[in-house]
């Protein structure tokens, strides 16, 4: 779809928004409008570069740890649910 068939489409919807509900939409709306562009993803990963430079090694070792699990929970999660078991 293109830009000006999406605005006519959300202007038709924003017209049959219940007066009730107009300001929460008018703040979500603004949201938008306010939010920076986002950043390219190398300058978003990169800005974490040294981050864990200062940390304890036993902390980074529990840290390392925890994130293993939660990928070993995140994968029996995906095959749960791509098996349908979830």
């Amino acid at each position: 779809m293109n830009p000006s068939t999406i605005r006519r489409k959300v202007a038709e919807e924003i017209a049959r928004i219940p007066d009730e509900s107009i300001a929460k939409l008018y703040d979500l709306v603004h949201s938008f409008r306010l939010q920076p562009p986002p950043a390219d993803n190398a300058d978003r990963i990169m800005s974490l570069a040294g981050s864990w430079e200062d940390m304890a090694e036993e902390d980074y070792a529990s840290f390392l740890a925890e994130v293993e699990e939660r990928k070993h929970q995140a994968g029996n999660g995906r095959r749960l649910r791509e098996a349908g078991l979830d």
